[in-house]
């Protein structure tokens, strides 16, 4: 984001106004960071159940972080690649194209994959604690996985998005990486909790 430490309202207008960044990509970091919150916030509260629930809450402060990062990384990234297209321009109107478009369309592709990789990273975190944490906060377990599952996606439509842009060697070996990490970030889809408990 524009400084981790912008207020949310002020981040989501940013991300409302007609202007080329924040955008997709760091809105799917930010839904990635807030999964990883959920997944500290019942990681504590599972404490009596879970002998390292400590160890995965730190596990899952360290990802948010690193997944505000990336949508810090993504609005650069971006803001990057978007004089290289057609029609994108800076807010006066004039035309900056990068040194090397090529390079600054794979750095942006590079973003949401490192998303990706990371949500097949936090993926068994959370269903871990959705299974074996505190069933209070199971609902929070799963919205997390909801969070995650739709920003693992949206990030991975825009690889292959930005893979059109891509040399055909370059195209092979970044769907590649998508496809290694893909699978393990969607997993199952989750459904009714083990133990169904309210809020």
């Amino acid at each position: 984001m524009t400084g981790t430490g912008a207020p949310l309202d002020d981040w989501l207008a940013a991300l409302a106004a007609r202007a080329p960044t924040p955008s997709g990509g760091a809105a799917a970091a930010v839904g990635l960071a807030a999964a990883a919150a959920l997944a500290s916030m019942v990681a504590r509260f599972s404490s009596e159940l879970l002998a390292d629930s400590d160890e995965l809450a730190d596990e899952a402060d360290s990802i948010r972080l690193r997944a505000l990062e990336l949508a810090s990384a993504d609005e650069a990234a971006v803001a990057a690649v978007l004089p290289a297209s057609a029609g994108a321009g800076d807010q006066d109107g004039s035309r900056t194209r990068p040194q090397d478009p090529g390079a600054a369309a794979l750095r942006a592709a590079q973003v949401p994959l490192d998303m990706v990789t990371l949500a097949a990273e936090l993926r068994p975190l959370l269903d871990r604690l959705r299974r074996d944490g505190n069933q209070r906060l199971a609902g929070d377990a799963q919205v997390g996985l909801e969070l995650l599952i739709g920003a693992a996606a949206g990030a991975a439509a825009l690889v292959r998005i930005d893979a059109e842009r891509l040399d055909p060697a370059d195209r092979r070996q970044l769907l590649a990486a998508l496809a290694a990490a893909e699978e393990p970030a969607r997993g199952a889809r989750p459904g009714p909790s083990r133990r169904p408990v309210g809020r």
